[in-house]
């Protein structure tokens, strides 16, 4: 019941199945709801609109179809696309950042802006908590699931609600919530 709670997109009553929902749009709630309740610093995100940034080719950009002309309780929301090789020059202003598996330089790239500019970082690359991204999306028996480094996400100055946090498996210190 915590989920239909947290994750008001995705269907009530525990884990989301992947017969239920397609991936993408599972993947596009998630990424909805981890903006629903984050904090950014000083209050930054509270008047203005949210910047998804999303990796090509890893949502369908179908998925968000609308959401440039929604919100997200009181906020505007805005859905960019970026490639890899593009993302260091399209990156500014991004609030919650998604990729793909990316390779070990762009990490670095990514991992450093979300310091300086506070954009949360999410991907389902396996591994991607463990090597210091912020949160990994993965399934666990046809069921989506998340893990936060909490020590890499802390550095972004993003704060998660700990009603996200309390459904997370947390890997990486951190100073907790």
């Amino acid at each position: 019941m915590v989920l239909a709670t947290v994750f008001a997109l995705l269907p009530a009553g525990g884990p989301v199945h992947l017969n239920e929902l397609s991936e993408d749009t599972v993947k596009a709630g998630f990424l909805y709801n981890f903006a629903q309740f984050a904090e950014w610093p000083d209050g930054t995100l509270q008047t203005r609109r949210v910047v998804f940034c999303v990796q090509t080719g890893s949502i369908r950009p179908g998925v968000f179809r609308g959401w440039n002309r929604g919100t997200n309780g009181t906020r505007p929301l805005d859905v960019r696309f970026f490639s890899e090789t593009e993302a260091p020059t399209l990156l500014g202003g991004c609030d919650i950042l998604y990729t793909s598996d990316i390779g070990a330089a762009q990490f670095e790239v990514l991992r450093d802006y979300a310091v300086r500019e506070n954009t949360l970082l999410v991907s389902d690359a396996e591994g991607f908590a463990a090597r210091g991204g912020h949160v990994e999306l993965y399934l666990d028996g046809g069921q989506f699931r998340f893990r936060v480094n909490l020590a890499a996400y802390e550095r972004s100055g993003v704060r998660l609600s700990s009603k996200v946090l309390g459904l997370a498996e947390i890997v990486g210190g951190g100073s907790g919530q």
